[in-house]
């Protein structure tokens, strides 16, 4: 089942997208380092998406994992988006490490020591 423009207007609005208004109103949300959102014309909002527009607006504007995550969206329910979790940040070297690379790299450029990465033991 496909929606109307205004349930997906509504669905922007459920899931806190900021609303910016102009020639069409466009939504934006910004997850992790992605973001997801969609433009709307003006007085479509009884219309309902057609089949291909619908393809586009769900997975590649919206982003959402599946159209049941519209549905749920819509009743105010949270959502599961198709965007990949941010990477852990790179665990920081121990001083030890830190003294160890500075002696035994000196003349080294920093550029240098700081492509030398520190793994954690299995």
């Amino acid at each position: 089942m496909r929606p109307t423009w205004g349930q997906v207007r509504q669905f922007c609005i459920a899931q806190g997208y900021r609303e910016r208004c102009g020639d069409h109103d466009r939504y934006l949300k910004v997850i992790g380092r992605a973001s997801s959102g969609t433009m709307i014309s003006h007085g479509v909002d009884s219309q309902t998406v057609p089949t291909q527009m619908w393809a586009l607006v769900c997975k590649r504007q919206l982003k959402l994992a599946s159209e049941e995550e519209f549905w749920k969206g819509l009743r105010g329910e949270a959502v599961q988006y198709a965007i990949p979790p941010m990477p852990e940040p790179p665990t920081p070297r121990p001083a030890y490490l830190e003294r160890l690379l500075r002696e035994t790299l000196r003349g080294s450029t920093c550029g240098e020591l700081g492509r030398v990465r520190h793994t954690a033991a299995p």
